[in-house]
């Protein structure tokens, strides 16, 4: 199960559970284990039926001290204190489901304007992004985040840095998108993807692949696939 159909970026937490508990009920049994919280669930201000996609970048997204991008308490109410998704995750693994969440390739635009440290290493954020005047630095339809210099070292150390976290939380499978920014011509994409999958491999949690028109996942020596998902 995504949510983005049914929710686009606004689902909350407990619209989450109720789907999951309406998959576990009657999708489950048909061998479909994974529900995924899609994209930009970082914004305290996205509603469900109102997508905003952020198109001028005057979204309010929340991060922790390094960056690194936090489920919006006001939406994710078990995220709150640092806590992430954890909490939601172990209440999916409860259900016997698996716990998936979207991310956007790249780094948050606010954690650059702010040069906020990258965990785990001495680069801070303005190392690892893209230049300015870049051509593949701003994805024109969700403007939240800043491309990453693949293959560099602080681009290694930030998505490092999220994996670990992502890890932490529990998370079972990760749907990454922009991937049209991920083509041949951008160095991200000869970068970014070779940059996670050895780290999702080093964590020893399975990082399920999925499809569609805008995104790649991972998991150990695979870069797309088919999984056990359904989209709402």
């Amino acid at each position: 199960m995504d949510s983005y159909d049914a929710y686009g970026d606004g689902i909350n937490e407990a619209e989450f559970l109720a789907n999951a508990a309406w998959f576990k009920e009657h999708l489950q049994p048909y061998g479909y284990d994974t529900v995924v919280i899609d994209f930009r669930w970082w914004d305290p201000d996205a509603k469900t039926g109102q997508e905003c996609r952020n198109e001028i970048g005057t979204a309010t997204d929340v991060t922790d001290a390094f960056g690194r991008l936090q489920p919006a308490p006001n939406r994710f109410p078990s995220a709150g204190n640092r806590q992430g998704f954890k909490p939601l995750a172990d209440r999916i693994h409860a259900m016997g489901l698996k716990f998936g969440i979207h991310i956007m390739r790249g780094i948050p635009r606010h954690s650059v304007k702010a040069n906020k440290p990258i965990v785990g290493s001495t680069f801070t954020a303005s190392d690892a992004v893209m230049p300015e005047g870049d051509p593949n630095r701003v994805c024109p339809w969700c403007v939240d985040m800043f491309g990453v210099r693949g293959g560099s070292p602080a681009g290694e150390a930030w998505y490092h840095s999220i994996v670990q976290q992502y890890a932490a939380w529990g998370v079972d499978f990760i749907k990454a998108t922009t991937c049209r920014f991920w083509t041949a011509t951008n160095p991200e994409c000869r970068g970014a993807p070779r940059m996670l999958r050895p780290k999702l491999s080093r964590c020893k949690r399975l990082f399920a692949p999925a499809d569609g028109p805008s995104c790649s996942a991972f998991r150990p020596g695979h870069a797309t696939g088919r999984s056990p998902a359904g989209r709402q």
